[in-house]
């Protein structure tokens, strides 16, 4: 389980296992630039409207997004 303090790590594994790790589609529906998507990836301090933002785009809740773990 990810740390709630770690939500960019969770970002990749979600975006990952979506099949999107560069979060180009994300960044596309968001209306963002790629590289932006890639900075929430490697940040440890998402702000929490946009930490509501990227749970909305995922369609969970931020306990959802947080606790996820990919099914093997």
């Amino acid at each position: 389980m990810i740390s709630p303090s770690d939500p960019g790590k969770q970002l990749g594994k979600v975006l990952s296992s979506c099949g999107d790790p560069l979060g180009e589609v994300m960044a596309k529906k968001l209306h963002v630039t790629p590289m932006t998507v890639y900075r929430w990836k490697n940040s440890k301090d998402l702000k929490v409207s946009r930490l509501i933002q990227i749970c909305n785009y995922f369609g969970m809740s931020i306990d959802e997004f947080l606790d996820w773990e990919e099914e093997l």
